[in-house]
């Protein structure tokens, strides 16, 4: 067990304590927390067997992190099979081997790069980039879908609740799904839709973030690196007042 993995679990507690206020810190974000809170308030473990309940979490975001590849690869497939009449030089990939070549992928990211054992939110991300993705290549068929523009901002909000690199990245797809709509009078209201509904997921936390550090600031996660290896090693500003919970890293 990493410090990582100790401070999401303190979090966790904290937030049992005392509330969404206690998932609040420029470093770690909430989502992964507060699912680690809700597990073990579902759970109830006694201190043995917490380490167990955040590997347990970690499981069911790659379950969830299957479903929505699975559901992202479909896209990719449905959109390959539109574009099939158009000529290619040579003898395109069937279904069966893209599908199987992407799934060894997926298993290697997940398993190997994420490492399902790693007491990181980077798993539960990729779920959220998955689905991203699969709205987006959603939106190559269907570019004027209210509900997909909708379903777009939510995912992207989501996203980054569990880890801060997704707010910049959430206006990189937020710019596609502009350029898919095909126009900018029919673009733009369903753009501003699904701006609305992810700035109303991430402005309360982004603004708390920015009114404690003086600036404006989505995150401080970049600022510090895999050098932090022990909480008094982190800034000052950056450690939990709840983190002397009397944890030891495993």
């Amino acid at each position: 067990m990493n410090v990582d993995g100790i401070s999401y679990l303190d979090m966790g507690d904290a937030y049992l304590r005392g509330g969404w206020r206690m998932l609040v810190n420029g470093h770690w974000s909430p989502l992964y927390p507060w699912l680690l809170g809700v597990a073990k308030a579902l759970v109830k473990p006694s201190a043995y067997w917490e380490f167990a309940v955040l590997h347990l979490v970690n499981f069911v975001a790659y379950i969830f992190a299957v479903f929505s590849f699975d559901l992202m690869l479909r896209q990719v497939i449905a959109d390959e099979t539109r574009n099939r009449n158009i000529a290619h030089s040579g003898t395109p990939l069937p279904d069966w081997a893209l599908m199987a070549m992407s799934y060894l992928i997926f298993l290697w990211s997940s398993l190997i790069l994420n490492n399902i054992e790693k007491e990181s939110p980077d798993l539960l991300m990729s779920v959220f980039v998955y689905l991203a993705t699969a709205i987006i290549l959603y939106l190559r068929k269907s570019p004027g879908s209210w509900l997909a523009f909708f379903s777009l901002g939510a995912v992207l909000g989501l996203g980054y609740l569990a880890k801060a690199p997704m707010f910049p990245l959430a206006f990189v797809y937020l710019g596609v799904a502009l350029i898919l709509a095909g126009n900018l009078r029919k673009g733009v209201p369903r753009l501003l839709l699904a701006s609305i509904v992810f700035l109303s997921i991430s402005a309360p936390l982004v603004v708390t973030l920015s009114r404690a550090k003086g600036g404006f600031t989505f995150g401080e996660s970049a600022k510090t690196g895999p050098d932090y290896c022990e909480p008094e090693l982190l800034p000052k500003s950056l450690v939990l007042p709840h983190q002397n919970s009397g944890r030891q890293a495993h």
